[in-house]
């Protein structure tokens, strides 16, 4: 587990699953990460991980990051409502994106999420 601060001070937590060092087909370690974004009211976890998608991609080769979207699983849950919203959770994606220090990601998003 690791985490970010929003620039509204909201944690942003994610897991970083990083591939075996031996399998997954050739040229999978130079691909960028797949960063998953969970739908509405459920989290990393239950929308990635439970499900098998997670597993499956790391079998692959993939680098994966999933976060919990803020006021859902692990991460910071703000009571004002203006703290959330599309504009809201893209900051907070690009945020995320920077803080791993990569060129570019395979961004996969379901329901809310996309």
């Amino acid at each position: 587990m690791s985490e970010i601060v929003a620039d509204d001070g909201v944690t942003i937590v994610y897991d970083d699953h990083a591939p075996a060092l031996a399998g997954g087909p050739a040229g999978a370690a130079d691909l960028p990460p797949v960063v998953l974004h969970h739908g509405f009211a459920v989290d990393a976890h239950g929308n990635w991980g439970a499900t098998g998608v997670v597993d499956a991609l790391v079998a692959a080769g993939r680098r994966v990051v999933a976060l919990d979207a803020r006021g859902h699983g692990r991460s910071g849950a703000p009571h004002d409502p203006a703290s959330y919203g599309e504009a809201r959770m893209a900051r907070d994606l690009r945020q995320l994106i920077d803080a791993l220090d990569v060129p570019e990601v395979d961004l996969v998003g379901y329901s809310m999420g996309a």
